[in-house]
């Protein structure tokens, strides 16, 4: 029971950082671009929105072995794998933009406020926690088998 109790936990924490980790990649990638406030975006928001969905990418990646070793539901480990594949597309779409905008910007920011950006978040720490202790115990060979209730003796 107490192993259930932890499996269902696990999986719900899970769930959750891989959902806010995608939302923070989405609101620091696509955000930093589109939201100005007064003017076109430059070279600098586009290299900020690249290090942000990259960094958003790299810690959905880091995900998977945890969504495997801990048997997280089906439909996570899809949605993980193809936003971070998506955000990877995106993080290079961005950097190429910033390599073509006419204004550089002032000078100040660049992917490393992006990536700070998503990375610092709470979630993305857990879910970076996850990840190694999921890769350890895949390498490891202990992941967790389904639990199986025995036969009740009557």
């Amino acid at each position: 029971m107490l192993e259930q109790t932890r499996a269902i936990w696990t999986n719900v924490v899970l769930a959750v950082c891989v959902v806010m980790t995608a939302l923070t990649g989405f609101v620091v990638g696509y955000g930093v671009v589109w939201f100005q406030i007064g003017g076109a975006p430059d070279a600098e928001d586009y290299q900020i929105s690249a290090g942000g969905y990259a960094a958003a990418a790299a810690l959905l990646a880091v995900a998977l072995p945890a969504l495997v070793a801990f048997r997280g539901p089906r439909w996570l480990v899809l949605g993980s794998s193809w936003i971070s594949a998506m955000y990877v597309v995106l993080a290079v779409r961005s950097a190429l933009l910033a390599a073509d905008a006419a204004d550089p910007g002032p000078g100040i920011n660049t992917a490393l406020d992006g990536i700070g950006g998503v990375g610092l978040m709470p979630w993305a720490w857990v879910l970076l926690a996850l990840g190694a202790a999921g890769t350890w115990r895949l390498v490891r060979g202990r992941v967790r088998e389904p639990t199986r209730r025995s036969p009740s003796p009557t």
